[in-house]
């Protein structure tokens, strides 16, 4: 009876070497998962098990550093708290062809454009935003023909007073004016548009085409005319989006940018040079300026 119990004691601590030598000898990769080790625990009163991750250091600075650059990031400004009320619209012009539209942002400030549509509407067509120069208002498009030659090839024609012109507020808080423009094109809703800026007026039209960019904005904007500006628009950043410049014979802007023009190859920008005029030549000659406008929309569209 000895004897037998002898041998099983001998059999039991084979086995337990045998089981020794085994985790020994396994790979540390099988033992331990080096990435992830999970456990499993029972939420009191539920039936369901929740799984908790250690993750090792690389995996959690990986992380820390990806979620930075997600704060760093530009993210489009928020305009949400601006209350814009649609204060009314009266008939602009002699001829009734033009409305001027009111809106109240904050219960103080005011925002004020002309607008004129073609009768029907071509929903196919973009707007036509027109900004003025620092010297006048938006009803200079209205005075030099520009918004009647524009409804009558199809196009909804959008005229906006510039914060201290017209009657719209000075709006004293606008530190960023691309911004400011964005804010109002979002709360308007003129998209998709054709942007033109004469002069002075890109002060507010090129950081307001950076603006589009910088927020991913940028398949809203159909194309440019810049008209004789001090600040030249991203012409190469505007690629493949068609893109007219005007200038008068003797602007001297037009001397300074064409050596400029000529050394880059830009296939999508139009250069119009009006005969016998100067710096402000959709003022000077307004019948041709509106011919080359409309033309070179025309064939934007088609």
């Amino acid at each position: 009876m000895a004897r037998k119990a002898t041998s099983v004691f001998l059999i039991v601590f084979l086995l337990l070497g045998v089981i020794g030598l085994t985790l020994v000898l396994l790979p540390s990769g099988e033992k331990v998962n080096n990435s992830v080790q999970k456990r499993s625990q029972v939420l009191p009163g539920e039936g369901e098990h929740l799984d908790i991750s250690i993750k090792p250091a690389e995996v959690v600075l990986a992380q820390e550093e990806q979620s930075e650059r997600r704060r760093k990031r530009p993210r489009r400004p928020d305009f949400r708290e601006n209350n814009v009320e649609y204060e009314g619209d009266r008939v602009y012009d002699d001829e009734e062809f033009v409305k001027q539209i009111l809106f109240k942002v904050n219960n103080k400030d005011k925002i004020s454009l002309l607008a004129a549509d073609p009768k029907p509407i071509d929903w196919s067509k973009p707007y036509i935003l027109l900004l003025h120069d620092a010297q006048e208002e938006a009803k200079v498009w209205d005075d030099l023909g520009t918004m009647k030659a524009l409804v009558d090839a199809g196009y909804r024609t959008r005229a906006l007073n510039l914060p201290g012109r017209g009657e719209t507020t000075n709006f004293q808080e606008v530190s960023n004016r691309g911004k400011w423009l964005v804010s109002v094109m979002d709360d308007y809703g003129l998209y998709p548009f054709v942007l033109v800026v004469p002069s002075t007026g890109s002060a507010y039209g090129t950081p307001f085409i950076q603006q589009l960019f910088e927020f991913n904005n940028q398949h809203a904007l159909v194309g440019v005319v810049a008209v004789g500006p001090t600040t030249m628009p991203p012409l190469a950043k505007l690629d493949p989006r068609p893109t007219l410049l005007v200038y008068g014979e003797y602007d001297s802007l037009y001397h300074r940018d064409s050596q400029r023009l000529n050394k880059q190859e830009l296939d999508h920008v139009t250069l119009e040079v009006i005969q016998g005029a100067g710096h402000k030549c959709w003022n000077e000659d307004p019948q041709h300026f509106n011919s080359v406008l409309v033309s070179w929309l025309d064939s934007v569209m088609h």
